[in-house]
């Protein structure tokens, strides 16, 4: 999931998940970039995935 998107989905400023992705991996606001990022990639991999009955 693009940095992009993320930002477009959460209606946030680019620069303020840039700002966040190079924090330490401990920190609060890093971890949430992390989060949302691998929320989307579920969303997206989620609404992909073929049913199969």
């Amino acid at each position: 999931m693009t940095d992009t998107k993320i930002a477009e989905r959460f209606k946030m400023p680019i620069r303020t998940l840039a700002n966040w992705k190079k924090q330490k991996p401990s920190n609060w606001r890093r971890k949430l970039y992390v989060f949302m990022k691998e929320k989307l990639e579920r969303e997206d991999h989620s609404e992909k995935r073929e049913e199969h009955f």
